[in-house]
């Protein structure tokens, strides 16, 4: 069944995660990511998978973003993604701020057939952090909206 949240196949949160030789297949998220979500401050390496049908509102396939690493200084580092939104909406921004280190994408040797999502028919990517993909194959992918973050 779909994901209500984001990560239709899986959604990694934090830390270093590796995903290799898997088939991500006719997944859904309702938000991001329709195979996989990766966020905040996981750094995800992928190689030799396949993802093929997935849909998601943002990255069809894959959807990886750094947003949330920033947080007051002296500030200790959230238990939950409810408390980085809380921190991220929080009042209590000061010009103190401390930039977290960022996460980082490395996808190789990779297929992307047939994803959609409204942007980033494959892959949605929103970092400052170094990302990679190489030797990837992207072939009939879809995006169904108007946005110019249609890059993949």
């Amino acid at each position: 069944g779909p994901a209500y949240g984001a990560g239709g196949g899986l959604a990694v949160y934090d830390g270093e995660f590796t995903v290799g030789g898997t088939e991500f297949t006719n997944n859904y998220a309702y938000n991001e990511g329709g195979a996989i979500f990766s966020a905040v401050w996981a750094a995800l390496d992928v190689a030799a998978c396949s993802f093929d049908g997935n849909s998601g509102f943002l990255g069809g396939a894959l959807f990886h973003t750094d947003e949330g690493g920033f947080f007051l200084e002296g500030s200790v580092k959230p238990d939950s993604y409810k408390e980085i939104s809380d921190a991220r909406t929080s009042s209590a921004v000061s010009p103190q701020i401390e930039e977290l280190p960022m996460p980082d994408l490395s996808v190789e040797r990779s297929v992307f057939s047939d994803n959609d999502s409204m942007a980033g028919a494959a892959v949605f990517a929103s970092s400052l952090a170094p990302m990679g993909i190489t030797n990837c194959v992207f072939e009939g992918n879809v995006t169904l909206g108007d946005s110019p973050l249609n890059a993949m």
